[in-house]
């Protein structure tokens, strides 16, 4: 059996299942596929980008397509090791935990993922939620990524919603200063 059968033969198998990885060959990226080929559309979370981790990994994308695999795509049960070590270089380890083991199917709006936007890219998580989150507001400070990978954990303007689990402003504290104080090498709140 040679390479291009033995894909196949793998990715007919897998296809029937959902929460498997999908390595597109033409666009030279892995996703998370979260609803099986089998069904359409597909919805699928970008791992890694075309262009951008900024734009197109960080804020959670989701993409719905109708897509089918090409011959050359791979479908795997596991992300392979040297595909995890290159995200975790661009993202962080929290963040692609985050992607590939929350349960996000029941957190969507389905009907907003499989809208998308016009021209396509997908939807970030913060559009597509099942529920709009009353306690958030989105953060605009400086000591997270727009992934919600921590910078500076001791600043405490922000914290993750546990509803959500977007950032969120933290009211204000009139007992505490909202930036440490850093005084002899130490950090004081």
């Amino acid at each position: 059996m040679n390479a291009i059968d033995e894909n196949h033969h793998r990715n007919s198998r897998l296809r029937r299942r959902p929460d498997v990885f999908h390595y597109s060959r033409y666009w030279g990226t892995w996703s998370r596929v979260l609803t099986p080929y089998s069904d359409s559309p597909v919805v699928e979370l970008n791992l890694t980008p075309i262009n951008s981790w900024a734009n197109e990994v960080e804020p959670i994308i989701f993409r719905s397509h109708r897509t089918s695999l090409d011959q050359r795509d791979q479908l795997r049960e596991e992300l392979p090791t040297e595909v995890k070590f290159s995200i975790i270089q661009q993202i962080g380890i929290d963040l692609l935990t985050r992607l590939v083991s929350t349960d996000w199917l029941p957190l969507l709006d389905m009907a907003k993922v499989h809208r998308g936007r016009h021209g396509g890219g997908g939807l970030p998580f913060a559009e597509c939620a099942a529920v709009a989150c009353t306690e958030c507001k989105p953060c605009d400070c400086a000591c997270h990524t727009p992934g919600g990978s921590v910078i500076m954990e001791f600043v405490a303007c922000c914290e993750e919603c546990p509803h959500c689990k977007q950032w969120r402003r933290v009211p204000a504290d009139p007992k505490r200063s909202r930036f440490p104080t850093i005084y002899n090498g130490g950090i004081r709140t």
